[in-house]
């Protein structure tokens, strides 16, 4: 359908009237009769350089006229170049941000993919005997995940290093089988690129670690840090703000164990020092440590009456600490894991005395305030949890459903996890120990975790869809 030129231009007109600022229309052709209905919007075109006449520099404008299709496209591009552009180009957005019309003005906004879950993708990585007792897994700096875990029939070290997002393409290497190595394992990747993993040698009770050479793991080099006492219990890596990595962990004990801290004196950890915090734990509690967004390290224990606790860290070698008791008010805590929060602030997962998964989300850097709540109520639920945050700046969660033995995952709908939706991801009985969940570039989850019916290592990706954009 042809349109007439004062019908078009009255259209162009109803957009350019949603843009403040524009000139008065002042112009006028000779065959554009005044009073018309036409007349404002045509002469507000030519004002603004979007018609020039008809033809070209004439003083005419032909309203009668229809349009072709040659003059549609020229009037859209004249009112891009005069209008739009010069309404937004004062703008001074950021790299993230995008130009964008809120309804009165044009503002910079930065956009933000509304996803929703669209299904899990399962993989058996290692099918040998006794594998996966404890896994531990991070993104490497090419996006795909390296998973660190145990091999107890040969008490040794192995690695897979994931060569597609869902991992069915992938290496595995064994690292260290000298060493007795059945537990308490953590990965990270550290300033250089290169994964680094701490662990205990059961053999002899000291306290690991394992520096790859290269992002692949290739060649790396086995270094034996703390051999004072019975020490590498639930060890768990992290990288300072100074490159250098930072592993907290506990000296064995009958009934309690205390809390130590080895800080690697370089990014591959060939040398460095081990100190006593003075805070003694529960002999059950895993010790995680995070780099919170002050650049100080923070730990979080079970303390020898069952409660959640933190000691943060007041400089990067943690010479000096705060301990602060955080709760539940009764009952106890155990099965921990932590992260750091969209604002920089410490998010605790646990395992709580009502079979819950219960979350406690710091509004402080050193927790010393805070809410504490049960976030996945299920039956039974919480075992061996691990917590990141998901691609929408909320925290995500995978444990096990030890009432049906089921992988489980509980997606938090805000950053303190006041609400959110939890459900089994296995259906088949006995999966779902020692979890460690990340994200992958493409804002899809991926966890691992073991099998222990079957004594596999296993790996579930989920992906998500995109539904829509909002500017929040």
């Amino acid at each position: 359908m042809k349109l007439g030129k004062q019908r078009l231009s009255a259209i162009v007109l109803a957009v350019a009237l949603l843009v403040p600022g524009l000139a008065a229309a002042t112009g006028s052709f000779t065959d554009v009769t005044p009073g018309r209905y036409y007349e404002a919007p045509i002469n507000w075109a030519r004002d603004n350089g979007i018609t020039t006449g008809s033809p070209a520099g004439s003083d005419t404008f032909r309203p009668d006229n229809p349009v072709t299709r040659g003059e549609s496209v020229t009037f859209l591009k004249r009112y891009h170049d005069n209008v739009v552009r010069q309404s937004i180009g004062s703008l001074a957005c950021t790299t993230d941000q995008v130009a964008r019309f809120d309804g009165s003005t044009w503002v910079c906004a930065t956009p933000q993919l509304l996803r929703t879950p669209a299904g899990w993708q399962i993989t058996t990585l290692d099918n040998s005997t006794n594998v996966a007792g404890y896994t531990s897994l991070a993104m490497g700096n090419d996006g795909l995940p390296v998973i660190a875990y145990n091999d107890a029939a040969s008490t040794a070290l192995k690695l897979r290093r994931c060569e597609s997002p869902d991992c069915t393409a992938g290496t595995t290497r064994v690292l260290d089988s000298a060493n007795g190595v059945n537990n308490h394992i953590s990965i990270t990747i550290g300033s250089s690129g290169q994964p680094i993993i701490s662990y205990l040698d059961t053999t002899q009770g000291d306290l690991m670690a394992y520096e790859c050479g290269s992002a692949d793991c290739t060649t790396g080099t086995i270094r034996r840090l703390d051999t004072a006492g019975t020490v590498g219990f639930q060890s768990s890596v992290a990288v300072r703000g100074n490159g250098n990595p930072i592993i907290s962990y506990l000296l064995g004990g009958i009934t309690n164990m205390a809390l130590k801290i080895y800080r690697c004196s370089n990014s591959g950890c060939s040398s460095g020092s081990a100190i006593t915090t003075g805070v003694t734990t529960s002999s059950s509690s895993a010790v995680p440590v995070a780099i919170r967004g002050n650049r100080l390290p923070i730990i979080a224990f079970v303390d020898p009456a069952g409660k959640l606790a933190v000691f943060a860290c007041t400089d990067i070698d943690c010479t000096g600490g705060t301990t602060t008791t955080l709760g539940p008010s009764s009952g106890f805590a155990s099965h921990l894991d932590m992260a750091i929060g969209a604002d920089g602030n410490p998010i605790i997962v646990y395992y709580d005395t009502s079979q819950s998964v219960a979350v406690y989300a710091c509004t402080s850097a050193d927790c010393s305030t805070g809410t504490n709540r049960v976030a996945d109520g299920a039956t039974d639920v919480g075992w061996y949890p691990s917590i990141a945050i998901g691609p929408d700046g909320n925290p995500i969660i995978s444990h096990l459903n030890h009432f049906k033995g089921l992988l489980r995952f509980y997606a938090c709908s805000t950053p303190n996890c006041s609400s959110g939706v939890g459900h089994d991801i296995e259906t088949n009985n006995g999966t779902g120990s020692s979890t460690s969940i990340g994200v992958d570039p493409t804002g899809s989850v991926v966890i691992s975790y073991g099998d222990v019916a079957n004594q596999n290592l296993k790996f579930a990706r989920m992906r998500w869809d995109v539904t829509g954009i909002s500017y929040p």
